[in-house]
């Protein structure tokens, strides 16, 4: 029978290694999305052509696809969280935490898709496309929702959404998120102040 300590090497050796995993997952999926090309050979783009402009190859081009299809812009979120989990799993928080934070990261996913469909920042993405900027599922669950509580009930429900899924899925707590927040601000505020200071100095000197 194995000890405590050898039964946590092995649990911590088994975390390290998915963490790995995880790692390599996110930055494939990173380089995927970025290097997106809406010509690429996938399930919804058929073409007689080979070449592939994805840096991921084919089968970047076809993960790229899929989520880009279904979740647009929400899509990007996908390398940032499987690199959070890596990091939590590095640190030992055990699976369970990670399972907490996956469930919490679909809605974040589907909330933020429908405020980019709703919002449409950038109209002309994805190129060639009318799909818009939420992806299909975006752009359904602003399809159900519109009728119902109108485009600006929509927007703060979906805005609730992200937020309350957002600090699931990192573990703060919203006050710890209004001191960041703060903190972020006097930080700009002072930077702004001095850089200001400085330029106007510049210009009497000219």
């Amino acid at each position: 029978m194995p000890t405590k300590a050898q039964s946590n090497f092995a649990k911590h050796r088994t975390q390290e290694a998915v963490a790995l995993g995880l790692f390599f997952t996110a930055i494939f999926l990173c380089l995927a999305f970025f290097t997106h090309n809406a010509i690429d050979p996938s399930l919804s783009v058929a073409t007689a052509s080979s070449q592939v402009h994805n840096s991921m190859g084919l089968a970047g081009s076809y993960v790229s696809d899929l989520g880009i299809t279904y979740f647009g812009l929400s899509v990007f979120w996908l390398p940032v969280a499987f690199l959070v989990l890596a990091a939590q799993l590095v640190k030992h928080r055990g699976f369970h935490e990670a399972g907490f934070r996956l469930c919490a990261l679909l809605p974040m996913l589907l909330s933020f898709a429908t405020l980019c469909t709703l919002l449409n920042v950038m109209p002309e993405w994805p190129a060639p496309n009318s799909i818009g900027n939420g992806g299909l599922l975006g752009k359904l669950l602003a399809v159900i929702c519109s009728p119902m509580i109108g485009y600006a009930g929509t927007l703060l429900l979906m805005t609730l959404t992200f937020f309350t899924s957002f600090v699931w899925w990192t573990g703060y707590a919203f006050s710890d998120v209004a001191r960041f927040s703060r903190i972020t601000y006097s930080f700009v505020s002072m930077f702004a102040k001095y850089a200001y200071r400085g330029l106007r100095l510049s210009l009497l000197h000219i």
